[in-house]
């Protein structure tokens, strides 16, 4: 008798769970804001799209790379912080740590952007140059990648 009860609240609640994990993703959160461009077992590739004065509801973003299509400002805010401001140009790329967060563009223009999420997390890669290349650290401690011109 109390097998099925218990195999019943087990599933209730796996089903629970998945919704409220869904339900804080950025395409459930703003379906209009954000599309699905590819996923694989190792990276979820989205495009964003925000125009002017559009606001994003509180959702969880893992760690990703933000390749900046169009030049922009956007107030982020994340989960028990201040809100602050990231403006930006096209052709720009930043890495962002996995952050609970809401985001509104408050400029005139849309806003476009690649948002590329590393699944699995947790590895760092080790940085290997190309062949003829070098490896160096920038101010921000980020490995840069230099390409020795071939003459």
């Amino acid at each position: 008798m109390k097998a099925p009860f218990w195999l019943a609240s087990l599933a209730i609640g796996g089903v629970l769970a998945t919704t409220s994990a869904q339900a804080s993703d950025a395409i459930s959160t703003a379906p209009g804001n954000f599309r699905l461009v590819m996923e694989n077992h190792k990276v979820r590739v989205l495009e964003a799209t925000l125009k002017p004065k559009d606001k994003v509801g509180t959702h969880e973003q893992g760690e990703h790379m933000f390749y900046v299509l169009t030049d922009g400002t956007l107030v982020i805010e994340a989960a028990g912080r201040t809100g602050y401001e990231m403006a930006f140009k096209a052709g720009e790329s930043f890495w962002l740590p996995a952050q609970t967060r809401a985001l509104q563009n408050d400029g005139d223009k849309p806003i476009k952007a690649l948002i590329v999420e590393v699944k699995g997390g947790g590895s760092r890669a080790t940085p290997v140059p190309t062949a003829g290349g070098k490896t160096s650290k920038s101010r921000s401690g980020r490995v840069v990648f230099q390409q020795r011109k071939r003459r």
